[in-house]
């Protein structure tokens, strides 16, 4: 915009008609100026608008023109993505075991887009098994070969063997040509109030000792394991009396057993036979006891085996062996004769008994008759039977009473094979064998014979040179 501020000013301030002329003159060139000048101006501005207005559209039908490029493009792309055109694999060739100690490697014998990987890998160095060999022990053999590498304990180390060998005082663990540590035994440690830290363990598998090295719930599963295989019988007494009556809780001595084996007897040569001809063999006792009741029930003859202190013995009682038996009122003894205290009871078999009294030899005899002992009936008196009493060589009595004779025996003899003769001049003359008599010595059976008049006992074989006592009484006739 022009200034036209002074012309108004001279406007203003004119007095004369030139000075009014020449502002107004002054005034309108100016304003025409400003007029032409706008003008031009505009002019020149409307067609700066028309040729930027041109260069607008062109910009936007190019810029057009470039998506709708872009955008054939994109869809172009996508198709040949869709095509799998884009797509590249991978695949894995041959694989190589390389050496132990090599590298490994990878390469690709296909195309950069579809590629074939060809691998070598190399092989892993062979392994050996580490073996628990427990505590070292001196004359043990400890391997390190392909296989095995033993591991030992010693003095609360753990170590591995380096070579096989023998263990000896020269080749102990610490020993490093031998040997080399695996773990080290630590510094010992120090627990407060030990009596109140509470202990985990299981018990072990198997009854094993205490070893220098354990842990504590090592040695307590151990020591649970030996509490938890002992029987009742672990906390019995030990004794070594083999006759021990006690009814207590008590075990045998285990030397008790050599006794034992010396005084058993092989059950396999107990037989059920009464004709024993094999020698070693023995005759079942029930077989015995069947043999001599018939052999009682045939013969006028008894046959008493050892003599027996009769305290508390029942004179009647059916269940009493064959023998003899000293019996007293004074040491229990019940039904004697009357009037009677002591005398020799003789059982000749499970119906009949004797009784001879001690001072003058009275004899008593009472039957088992109809389920009924008939009761004591005392028989003539010694005169009256013609008793004599005859001393048979030493050790022995014979009492002959009218036709029976009754033989006391007593008598120390050392054996021999086949028949011992204890005694000659037997009062009759007669041949009998009448079956077991009693000894004091463990030899606990043999025969008895009267063979002319001698009286001879035969014990088994391998009783020969033995000393034994013979004890017993035998009752026969001479009928």
């Amino acid at each position: 915009m022009a200034d036209i501020s002074k012309e108004i000013q001279n406007f203003l301030s004119a007095r004369k008609g030139k000075n009014v002329r020449g502002s107004m003159v002054s005034l309108a060139e100016k304003v025409n100026k400003e007029s032409t000048d706008a003008r031009t101006a505009a002019a020149k501005s409307a067609s700066d608008a028309g040729a930027a207005a041109s260069n607008a559209s062109y910009a936007v039908t190019q810029a057009n023109a470039a998506a709708q490029n872009a955008n054939t493009a994109a869809q172009n792309i996508q198709d040949k993505a869709d095509r799998g055109d884009f797509t590249s694999t991978i695949q894995i060739g041959e694989v190589t075991t390389g050496k132990p100690g090599t590298e490994a490697s990878a390469s690709n014998s296909g195309t950069p887009k579809d590629a074939v990987i060809e691998l070598t890998i190399p092989q892993g160095y062979q392994g050996v098994s580490m073996r628990m060999a427990g505590a070292w022990t001196a004359g043990t053999e400890y391997v390190n070969n392909t296989s095995y590498i033993d591991l030992v304990t010693y003095n609360g180390s753990t170590y591995g063997c380096k070579q096989t060998h023998t263990a000896s005082e020269a080749a102990l663990p610490t020993n490093e040509e031998y040997w080399q540590i695996i773990a080290k035994k630590g510094d010992t440690g120090s627990v407060e109030n030990v009596d109140s830290v509470p202990i985990t363990f299981e018990e072990a598998e198997e009854r094993e000792n205490v070893e220098t090295g354990d842990t504590i719930t090592t040695v307590f599963g151990k020591v649970k394991k030996w509490f938890s295989s002992l029987k009742q019988a672990a906390f019995y007494d030990v004794v070594n009396n083999v006759l021990q009556t006690d009814p207590g809780q008590k075990v045998l001595d285990a030397a008790v057993g050599k006794y034992l084996d010396e005084k058993k007897f092989d059950i396999s040569r107990l037989v059920a036979n009464r004709n024993i001809t094999e020698p070693g063999f023995a005759m079942d006792g029930k077989t015995l006891v069947d043999w001599l009741n018939e052999l009682n029930g045939k013969l006028n003859i008894g046959m008493m085996v050892g003599r027996s202190q009769g305290n508390g013995i029942d004179c009647l009682d059916q269940s009493l062996n064959a023998g003899t038996y000293w019996v007293t009122i004074s040491g229990g003894s019940i039904n004697l004769p009357d009037d009677q205290i002591y005398g020799m009871l003789i059982v000749l078999s499970g119906t009949t008994r004797l009784f001879i009294e001690y001072h003058y030899h009275h004899i008593y005899i009472n039957s088992y008759v109809n389920s009924t002992w008939k009761g004591w009936r005392k028989t003539l008196m010694e005169e009256d039977l013609g008793m004599t009493t005859i001393s048979i060589n030493t050790g022995l009595t014979c009492y002959k009473i009218g036709k029976i004779v009754l033989v006391d025996m007593k008598k120390e003899i050392t054996l021999v094979d086949g028949w011992n003769t204890l005694s000659t001049a037997v009062p009759e003359t007669i041949n009998r064998t009448f079956g077991v008599c009693g000894t004091s010595d463990g030899v606990t059976f043999g025969m008895i014979s009267v063979s002319g008049t001698t009286l001879q006992v035969e014990f088994p074989n391998g009783t020969a040179g033995k000393t034994i006592t013979v004890r017993g009484s035998i009752v026969y006739s001479t009928k």
